[in-house]
């Protein structure tokens, strides 16, 4: 099976290896960037969803708009880090940092309830990272444990 190769701009390529999550228009695949051998997540339209030009302008505009958010997130310790972006015929593509994994699932594998203190440092952190996003303009329109 022949494993596809996203390449934004002359210097990125990457080899998509298994699709990890589908949001409202984006894919967002676990792939290899082929020059340095780091594991990535990269996100881009969702390529089984029926196309039509209507659908396909609102699509590209609310990916653009994702990517710019990334974009402006900086270095904010509560984020993945925005590594490129770029278009593939002309669709959005955003490259992020690879985390260990989401809320929900580390939840899972603990298996137990948090102590409140751990519970609260969380929510601290969140509070700091919304906070962040709100004085840089932007907000979260999808916050969940699995994001």
């Amino acid at each position: 099976m022949t494993q596809e190769i996203v390449t934004l701009g002359a210097a990125w390529h990457y080899r998509l290896d298994r699709m990890l999550a589908r949001s409202t228009v984006g894919e967002i695949w676990e792939a290899l960037w082929l020059q340095t051998g780091a594991t990535v997540a990269l996100k881009r339209l969702d390529q089984s969803v029926m196309r039509t030009p209507d659908l396909d302008r609102l699509r590209i505009e609310s990916m653009g708009r994702e990517v710019e958010v990334y974009q402006g997130l900086g270095e904010c310790l509560h984020f993945a880090r925005h590594l490129h972006a770029g278009e593939v015929e002309g669709s959005p593509v955003v490259v992020l940092e690879m985390l260990d994994g989401d809320l929900t699932g580390w939840l899972d594998r603990r298996g137990v309830p948090l102590p409140l203190a751990e519970a609260l440092e969380w929510i601290r952190q969140l509070a700091v990272a919304l906070d962040w996003m709100h004085r840089h303009g932007r907000c979260h329109l999808d916050l969940k444990p699995g994001n």
